[in-house]
Parts: structure tokens; C-alpha cells; sequence
């Protein structure tokens, strides 16, 4: 799960744990990635393509987290996903150069 992903999860996690509701399409596309994710994680035998179905799940939050950032004042529910954000580019090098070597 991407990065951001895991973050716009932790600010859904703290928004439930608020008592706030969340979006119907937000609660349906991580239904999505945990139902795929944990359906062959428990599968017999690990094939790496088994997940691809996650990835539009994961990229559409990645989207919203994204969008939801832009434009409108700082919030402490996005918090998370602002951090995510700015850690994306650093992770992506730091993975680069060190598969790299």
C-alpha cells in the first residue's frame, strides 16, 4: 500500500474515532483494498500478480487524499495525508538509489 494511502488511513481512522462519518465511496474503496489484500494473503500460494486488483483501489485513495489537500485551509483531520505528501518524493529516491546499489 502506498504511503499516502496508509496516511489518508490513519486520518479515516481518527475521523471514526471522532464519531464523524465517512464518505460512502471512501469506506467502499477501502473495503475494496482490504478485501483483496487479505483474501490472498490467505491464499495457499503467493503469486505476486494475485494483488493488481488492489492497485486502482490504492491509486483512488491516493487521488482523494491528494485532492482533498488542495485549495482549502489546513485541517488537523489531514494532518497525515499532508505528511504523506511531502515524504512521497524522499522515499521514492531513497528506495531508487538504494536498489540502485
Amino acid at each position: 500500500m502506498d504511503g499516502r494511502a496508509r496516511r489518508r488511513l490513519v486520518d479515516d481512522l481518527r475521523r471514526v474515532a471522532r464519531k464523524e462519518r465517512l464518505d460512502n465511496v471512501e469506506v467502499l474503496l477501502w473495503a475494496w483494498l482490504v478485501v483483496v489484500i487479505g483474501f490472498f494473503s490467505l491464499s495457499a500460494f503467493k503469486l505476486d500478480h494475485y494483488v493488481f486488483p488492489a492497485a486502482p483501489a490504492a491509486c483512488l485513495l491516493c487521488a482523494r487524499a491528494l485532492s482533498s489537500l488542495g485549495g482549502g485551509p489546513r485541517t488537523a483531520e489531514q494532518a497525515w495525508s499532508r505528511i504523506g505528501l511531502l515524504l512521497v518524493g524522499p522515499v521514492l529516491a531513497a528506495i531508487g538509489v538504494g536498489t540502485g546499489t
